[in-house]
C-alpha cells in the first residue's frame, strides 16, 4: 500500500509540477504548470508576505530546495526543486530590495526541552495508567516517547536561530531538514506576546509577528 500511495504521489507531481516556470514581470510573477492542462497563477510582489525555503532529506542528497511565497489570500506560489541560485533569487524578488536578514546571532532558551520533555510525560503518563489494566507491564512501553522528545526537541532548539534587522526579521528551524523563513517589518500587521505560566516564571515569552494571512513565530 505504502509503495503505491508513493507511485501515485510522483504521478500527481509530475502531472502538475511538469515543466514549472516562473516568470518575473512589471506586474508581478506569474507561476506556470502542468503536463496535460496547464495552471497559471498570478500576483503583484506587495501580496507576497513571507518567504520560506527548505531542505527535506531527500533533497539535501540532490542539493535542492523548495521555496515558497506565502500571499495574502489564495495563491501562494510553491516552487519544489529550486538549486541555491534559484531559491536566492526568488528570496530577493520576495523582499522587494530589502538585504533581509544575513545573519541569524539569536537562540531560543533552552528551557524549551525541560518543557516538552515534562509536557510529553505527564501525558505518557495518563496513557500508561490507562492502559495498565488491559495490558500491565507493557504499558511501561509508553515512556520510550520521553527520551525521543528530549533528543529531538534538544536538537530543535540547539539548531534553532533567528534575527532581526531594522527592516527585516527571519527564522530557522531545524531537525532532520531544515526550514527557513523571512519577511519584511513593514508588512507586519501586528505583534503577540504571550506569556504562559511556565514562561512568565522564568522571564521568557513567545513573540508572534502577524501577516495578512502569514505569521512569524
Amino acid at each position: 500500500i505504502l509503495a503505491v500511495s508513493v507511485i501515485f504521489n510522483v504521478i500527481r507531481v509530475v502531472l502538475a509540477e511538469w515543466d514549472l516556470t516562473i516568470t518575473s514581470t512589471v506586474a508581478g510573477l506569474r507561476r506556470d504548470a502542468g503536463l496535460f492542462s496547464t495552471t497559471s497563477l498570478a500576483s503583484t510582489l506587495p501580496r507576497v508576505q513571507r518567504v520560506e525555503i527548505e531542505q527535506g532529506p531527500l533533497e539535501h542528497f540532490a542539493d535542492m530546495r523548495s521555496t515558497t511565497l506565502h500571499t495574502f489570500g489564495a495563491g501562494d506560489f510553491r516552487v519544489p526543486g529550486c538549486d541555491a541560485e534559484q531559491a536566492l533569487e526568488l528570496r530577493s524578488l520576495a523582499l522587494e530590495g530589502s538585504s533581509g536578514v544575513t545573519t541569524l546571532n539569536q537562540r531560543v532558551s533552552s528551557r524549551e526541552v525541560f518543557k516538552s520533555v515534562r509536557d510529553s510525560s505527564i501525558a505518557v503518563c495518563v496513557i500508561a495508567a490507562g492502559l495498565w489494566s488491559a495490558i500491565g507491564w507493557w504499558a511501561l512501553l509508553a515512556f520510550v516517547v520521553v527520551p525521543i522528545v528530549w533528543v529531538s526537541t534538544r536538537r530543535q532548539v540547539r539548531l534553532r536561530r533567528w534575527g532581526i534587522t531594522a527592516d527585516a526579521v527571519a527564522s530557522r528551524t531545524e531537525l532532520v531538514g531544515w526550514k527557513s523563513q523571512e519577511a519584511i517589518l513593514r508588512k507586519v500587521t501586528g505583534v503577540t506576546v504571550r506569556q504562559s505560566l511556565f514562561e512568565r516564571t522564568r522571564g521568557l515569552a513567545t513573540v508572534r509577528l502577524q501577516m495578512a494571512g502569514s505569521s512569524i513565530s
